[in-house]
């Protein structure tokens, strides 16, 4: 934040003429550059973000009321917020503190995009015949094989938390960079609604990952895990 006693939702009301503005300005399906590094430059990557790791630390009830300011400004990129703060949120969340010390920095100074490939393991899909995404052993790692619908900014991110199943049923949590060799992010869905957030499947052939990208799990329900449910963030 730009100065240590304003609120998320001080800070938000001081963005909406300028989310609205830059917003007006944008194309159908244009992913909302000017709206996101404003959000950046104001600190909001950090909301949810320890001060351990360069964040404010705000707390579930302040990061809420700032979403709700923001939202009154750009419904979009608050949309797209939710996304992000759903990746740190698992990132928060794993015992991995060689990632959360790689990531969370970065993180909340705004300087990468992390979101969410984890819906597939909460709705009809994870009851498919075989898995949406698969993460066979491979060494001490897994590779991973299959898609993952529904990612939100997912050709704007650098680090996807992306949820896989192993061959006896139980669910693992990835934190996948985008550079990674045999990804591959679709293009956009045509939405009617909040195309900005540029939503799209990301396909993995045998994308290899270790225990340094490793998030939770293995477990029946990983997501269920510690003190969050659901795939989403409060926020959303």
């Amino acid at each position: 934040m730009s100065s240590s006693d304003e609120t998320p939702a001080a800070v938000a009301r001081a963005l909406q003429s300028a989310l609205r503005q830059s917003d007006t300005e944008l194309c159908n399906g244009a992913w909302p550059t000017a709206g996101w590094r404003l959000a950046v430059e104001s600190g909001v990557t950090g909301w949810t973000i320890p001060t351990v790791f360069a964040g404010s630390g705000c707390s579930a009830t302040a990061v809420l009321d700032g979403c709700i300011e923001l939202a009154r400004g750009s419904l979009s990129m608050t949309f797209i917020l939710s996304q992000f703060h759903a990746a740190v949120a698992r990132v928060l969340d794993s015992e991995n503190d060689s990632l959360k010390r790689q990531w969370l920095p970065a993180l909340a100074n705004g300087h990468v995009f992390a979101t969410v490939g984890i819906s597939h393991l909460t709705t009809s899909r994870q009851h498919a015949r075989q898995a949406v995404m698969s993460a066979v052993p491979r060494g001490v790692g897994y590779e991973l094989t299959g898609e993952t619908p529904w990612i939100t900014g997912a050709d704007q991110a650098d680090l996807l938390v992306v949820g896989a199943v192993t061959p006896t049923g139980e669910q693992l949590l990835f934190g996948v960079q985008t550079k990674s060799a045999g990804l591959t992010v679709r293009p956009p869905y045509p939405l009617v609604a909040l195309g900005e957030s540029r939503t799209a499947a990301v396909a993995f052939d045998r994308v290899s990952v270790g225990p340094e990208d490793w998030l939770a799990g293995p477990a029946p329900q990983v997501l269920q895990s510690k003190s969050r449910t659901g795939a989403g963030s409060l926020t959303t």
